[in-house]
């Protein structure tokens, strides 16, 4: 799993979601992503009107332990307002390859839904100019 927000180690969700479910993490890049936040969160989307072609997002690549894999992806959707099938999904999980140290990896990840990119084209969340998210822990 590709995390690029809160659920990163040392941010406010990760103790409560990821600590000691983990088996390895190490740093991750998602090419042809953005980053959007309405204030407090940070939005991933990979639509093409919405990223420019050389953007990426930096984040942290999460390999969840076996014994506990299923239970923690049914609480971080639960987290993300993600229903699979759902049509008013604030986020959806989609899997994209990241990069990382030792090449590509395919990763589940969370992107904006239809609300938040309408939010988005609207001008109501804002572009963060940086690749990597520093929100509050």
């Amino acid at each position: 799993m590709f995390v690029y927000g809160t659920l990163k180690p040392g941010y406010s969700n990760y103790p409560i979601y990821l600590e000691g479910c983990t088996l390895h993490e190490e740093s991750a890049t998602l090419l042809g992503g953005a980053l959007y936040t309405e204030g407090q969160y940070p939005y991933l989307v990979m639509e093409p009107d919405l990223v420019r072609p050389d953007e990426r997002v930096q984040g942290v690549l999460i390999t969840v332990r076996p014994d506990v894999y299923n239970a923690v992806l049914a609480h971080i959707d639960v987290l993300e307002d993600y229903v699979p099938g759902g049509a008013d999904n604030w986020y959806e999980r989609v899997v994209s390859p990241v990069q990382t140290a030792s090449g590509p990896v395919a990763a589940w990840l969370y992107v904006g839904g239809s609300e938040i990119l309408m939010f988005i084209r609207s001008g109501i969340f804002t572009r963060i100019e940086s690749e990597v998210w520093h929100g509050s822990r």
